[in-house]
């Protein structure tokens, strides 16, 4: 084979390789948002999701959260108040794709923050 065919062969696969690796990369967003005690979307749907926290800041309310159905308190993902150790939630793992609406215990206020990761 030629040397030269050869060397030119392994340039064009660490390009594709870099080129790969440059398509993978995830962008996050970080949104807060304060909720009521009625039920609001917090994210919309997005099959491209692939990294999602959410987390309570409020230090007196928990928040009740639901993916694709509205938040019911009691239901779902409970996040107590800050700074507790349940005040968090991570998915890097299948991440729910689904809306995401949330809501504060009973008639108060809660204040979520959410980071978001899209790619592909």
């Amino acid at each position: 084979m030629n040397h030269k065919r050869l060397v030119w062969q392994v340039i064009l696969l660490l390009l594709l390789s870099v080129v790969s690796v440059e398509a993978t990369r995830t962008t996050l967003t970080h949104t807060m948002l304060t909720t009521t005690g009625v039920s609001q979307q917090a994210l919309a749907s997005n099959i491209d999701r692939n990294y999602l926290t959410i987390q309570n800041t409020h230090t007196a309310n928990q928040i009740f959260c639901k993916f694709g159905v509205s938040a019911v308190v009691n239901e779902g993902i409970r996040l107590e108040v800050a700074p507790n150790t349940n005040s968090v939630v991570v998915w890097s793992d299948k991440v729910p794709t689904a809306a995401l609406n949330c809501l504060a215990d009973g008639t108060a206020t809660g204040v979520l923050t959410i980071t978001e990761g899209i790619g592909p």
